[in-house]
């Protein structure tokens, strides 16, 4: 189950970053395969411009990401 996915706004790159109560991960390939990035619970993930990403959990907890490449 994934609650929310996100690409970074304005990268060449097509990376999707998804998360849910399973965890986090990333496709490279247009979901068709999926790499794990943690096992986490996530709500929410978003991207600034070309920079960092942001993931959110219950009670609080917040996370920043750099990108997979």
């Amino acid at each position: 189950v994934r609650y929310g996915a996100a690409l970074v706004p304005g990268d060449e790159t097509t990376t999707l970053y998804a998360v849910g109560p399973s965890g986090a991960g990333y496709s490279a390939d247009g979901g068709a395969t999926w790499g794990v990035i943690d096992h986490e619970h996530w709500n929410t993930v978003g991207f600034t411009p070309g920079g960092p990403g942001w993931v959110l959990g219950p009670d609080g907890r917040v996370g920043r990401w750099t990108r997979i490449e």
